[in-house]
């Protein structure tokens, strides 16, 4: 419960006593309950957090272990980027990642830390377009374009390489986007 105190204090700031209209806090509960909590306001917060309390308890479990293991004393390895890389990574988290099964980007952090290599995650995104690209709404996929390619390039140009757990997100950035 203490993980949970932590992390609603740290995120809420400013908003601590009303977390429902909170930026991030909204961002990240529509990210992981979907568009359902889109219109988010303090019964829908309350009620969705109530309903999802086993989930959300296993997410703050896993902040908070993240936040110790960032904060643990370690030898520093010497990060030598190749020629390939810049030797820290953002992660595009993926719709498919933040509805259905966030252990996947969870698992892929918890090896980038552990191997050393600074991990980030991208601030705003939405879907890749991957599925609306198979129904052939192209308006839909430049909206979506509009959104992550700016935050994309924001982060490449903060110097960071950008990683993918899901393949067809990685073939749309790489080769599908009009």
């Amino acid at each position: 419960m203490l993980s949970a105190l932590r992390f609603y204090w740290t995120s809420c700031k400013g908003y601590r006593l009303r977390p429902w209209r909170s930026p991030y806090i909204r961002w990240r509960m529509e990210t992981f309950f979907g568009p359902e909590a889109a219109p988010t306001d303090a019964p829908t917060f309350f009620r969705l957090a109530w309903r999802e309390r086993a989930r959300l308890l296993k997410f703050f479990r896993w902040a908070e272990t993240r936040r110790r293991e960032m904060r643990r004393a370690r030898p520093e390895l010497p990060l030598q980027p190749t020629a390939e890389t810049r030797g820290k990574v953002a992660v595009f988290a993926t719709c498919y990642c933040n509805r259905n099964e966030p252990d996947i980007d969870a698992d892929l952090v918890a090896v980038m830390e552990h191997n050393g290599i600074p991990v980030s995650l991208m601030g705003q995104e939405k879907c890749c377009g991957m599925p609306k690209l198979e129904l052939g709404d192209l308006p839909a996929i430049e909206r979506l374009k509009n959104i992550n390619v700016p935050e994309m390039v924001s982060r490449i140009d903060a110097g960071y390489d950008l990683v993918a757990a899901i393949p067809s997100c990685v073939l749309m950035f790489k080769q599908e986007l009009p």
